[in-house]
């Protein structure tokens, strides 16, 4: 907790500007959001560790900014 505190302490402030400007939703969770975001990342680099890491990141925040929806 000595390093994840802190981090989840700053994510949690950018979420919430976020939702302060109507960004994201009012009832998102940064705690959750943090740790889907850490557990993906993790994931994908073990599963396809020589995929460039720009292409990875644009991956991951089109699917969390968009989700799955048509």
């Amino acid at each position: 907790t000595k390093y994840v505190a802190p981090l989840q302490a700053r994510y949690g402030r950018v979420v919430q500007a976020a939702i302060d400007r109507g960004e994201v939703r009012a009832d998102t969770n940064a705690s959750d959001l943090l740790d889907t975001l850490r557990g993906a990342v993790i994931f994908h680099l073990q599963l396809r560790p020589t995929r460039p890491r720009a292409e990875l990141v644009d991956h991951l925040v089109e699917l969390v900014v968009h989700g799955v929806q048509r």
